[in-house]
């Protein structure tokens, strides 16, 4: 029981790059690069690197890209107080 909510939790904090979120999603690294720049997906910056957390996905996944674009900036840094936008 322990087990799974450890796997469960490890799951959706999760970080997928944009060439990794793009393939999840089937659609194109492109799209994807431009919905970042456009803010449409809120995503966590690591030095360089942007990434987009696993439960965003999840959640366009069963709810479409309309639910993630509401999301907003500080929603997502209460939890891990990474550097993200989606504004």
């Amino acid at each position: 029981m322990i087990a799974n909510t450890i796997d469960t939790e490890a799951r959706t904090k999760r970080l997928f790059s944009l060439k990794e979120s793009a393939s999840e999603l089937n659609l194109s690294y492109s799209t994807i690069k431009s919905w970042v720049h456009l803010k449409r997906l809120p995503v966590v910056k690591l030095g360089s690197r942007t990434m987009i957390k696993a439960e965003v996905l999840e959640m366009m996944v069963q709810e479409g890209l309309e639910a993630v674009r509401d999301i907003k900036h500080k929603d997502l840094t209460k939890k891990d107080g990474g550097s993200q936008h989606g504004e």
